[in-house]
């Protein structure tokens, strides 16, 4: 779930951690005995990967218990235990719209005042960004835009991976803060290719704002030497159906989008069938007869696209082609 620092001695324990989620089982229903158990023992473990299938059944179970005990962790001298805090405050109840975003927002904020390890910031980066996906409660919206002071703080923390974190925290505040959005258009001029990429992915499919400037800071990325941050930008651009990215797409199409991440051709071929252009759709339709490998035609969602479009094909003999 989280990127570590090198410099972190978790790295030492990653075989015993490894060894006890693998022979772990999940329980039908958490009583209270096990859920202390299943917390306690979470928080001795050293790594993330040591501790993810114990947190998809605390995330699942989402009891109050347990995040009073990630607040309280939160207060370790240990920045091993701050981080699988972190971990667990990410995104419990979140079917639920978060029940417990008060409390971890408070907490969080808390700690982002006096934080000085990257790795913890970064982890709570994480938090915050899950907590800004529910951005449609209008009381969270205004307590997330309220400490635009540390967004910004981080957006230019010396750690890119806290960087990218922010990125991906601010689209839905650059809605409704200038100041944020102002961070999020200098994220996607980031030194860090890592983090221009998602602040780009961030401003192009993440947020909904559409004027002239928005669309000419998708367009700079359209020259960028990092092909993921280069072809961000023509996804961003695509989703709005912008004419400058139209040749792109056709060329991507009749290609194949070699070389290009799965999700940036999934975002592509969305964005298709609104630009009611017959060229394009026609390219589309051979590409998904054309594909004969599994991994693009499972994942980026093809036959889905065109046939949300009415697009009349032969699915079973599409399937045939792209399997055999």
């Amino acid at each position: 779930m989280l990127v570590m620092d090198s410099r972190n001695p978790r790295t030492d324990y990653e075989s015993d951690d490894v060894r006890d989620r693998q022979s772990w089982t999940k329980p039908e229903k958490l009583s209270d005995e096990e859920r202390s158990r299943l917390t306690e023992k979470f928080f001795s473990l050293k790594t993330s990967s040591g501790r993810s299938r114990i947190l998809d059944v605390l995330e699942e179970d989402c009891h109050p218990q347990a995040i009073a005990l990630a607040i309280k962790k939160l207060q370790s001298q240990d920045p091993i235990e701050r981080v699988a805090a972190c971990e667990l405050l990410y995104q419990p109840g979140a079917q639920e719209g978060l029940p417990y975003w008060r409390e971890t927002l408070r907490a969080i904020t808390e700690l982002l005042e006096q934080e000085q390890e990257a790795v913890v910031l970064n982890a709570c980066m994480q938090v915050i960004g899950s907590l800004a996906m529910e951005y449609t409660e209008e009381e969270l919206e205004r307590a997330l835009l309220s400490r635009m002071d540390i967004w910004l703080r981080m957006a230019r923390h010396p750690w890119w991976q806290v960087r990218k974190e922010t990125a991906m925290a601010l689209p839905h505040m650059a809605e409704e803060s200038a100041a944020a959005k102002g961070a999020l258009f200098a994220l996607t001029r980031d030194r860090s290719k890592h983090v221009r990429d998602f602040a780009t992915f961030a401003l192009g499919m993440i947020s909904d704002l559409d004027d002239a400037t928005v669309r000419a800071v998708l367009s700079e990325r359209l020259a960028d030497s990092h092909a993921d941050a280069r072809w961000g930008g023509v996804a961003g651009l695509a989703r709005r159906h912008d004419m400058r990215v139209r040749n792109t797409i056709l060329e991507g199409l009749n290609e194949g989008f070699p070389d290009i991440e799965l999700v940036s051709i999934k975002a592509i071929l969305e964005t298709v069938p609104g630009y009611d252009d017959q060229d394009l759709m026609d390219a589309m339709v051979i590409l998904a007869k054309r594909w004969d490998e599994e991994p693009p035609y499972n994942f980026c969602g093809i036959d889905r696209v065109l046939h949300d479009a009415g697009v009349e094909i032969d699915w079973i003999v599409l399937e045939q082609d792209a399997f055999s």
